[in-house]
């Protein structure tokens, strides 16, 4: 008997923990966020790699997202902002928006912790990795 508690113990432990990995963390997401890096998949060409780094150097400087409890979302990169909706998957490993006027895009979340945010977006057919840090 005294095998069998320990062993519903022990099934009911990972259980919970299993189900905290698992819980929702938009409370994490819902701040602004800035651009740290942005990580290509493909191998770039050598003469399109100094015109790549100047634009990443400049959404660097200007881009920054902003996630609101009540799903919405604002993203301002020097004068342009748009605003839209956003929504987690069950678990937290995908983000659907949807920018005002436009159809709902899925990014896949590699990380989403209070200091780092990275996610996976498709850009005219090439993977680019979003690295993202806490804007404030």
């Amino acid at each position: 008997m005294a095998k069998q508690c320990k062993l519903i113990f022990v099934l009911c432990g990972l259980l919970l923990l299993t189900l905290a990995g698992c819980q929702d963390k938009a409370d994490v997401l819902t701040r602004s966020w800035k651009i740290q890096d942005l990580r290509y998949t493909k191998k770039i060409p050598d003469v399109m790699k100094p015109t790549i780094q100047q634009n990443i150097d400049a959404l660097k400087k200007s881009y920054v997202i902003s996630y609101s409890p009540d799903g919405t979302f604002s993203a301002q990169s020097n004068q342009h902002v748009i605003h839209g909706t956003w929504k987690l998957n069950y678990n937290s490993t995908k983000i659907t928006a949807t920018a005002d006027g436009t159809a709902s895009k899925d990014f896949k979340i590699l990380e989403l912790t209070a200091s780092s945010y990275s996610f996976v977006a498709n850009e005219d057919g090439q993977e680019v990795i979003f690295v993202m840090v806490p804007a404030n």
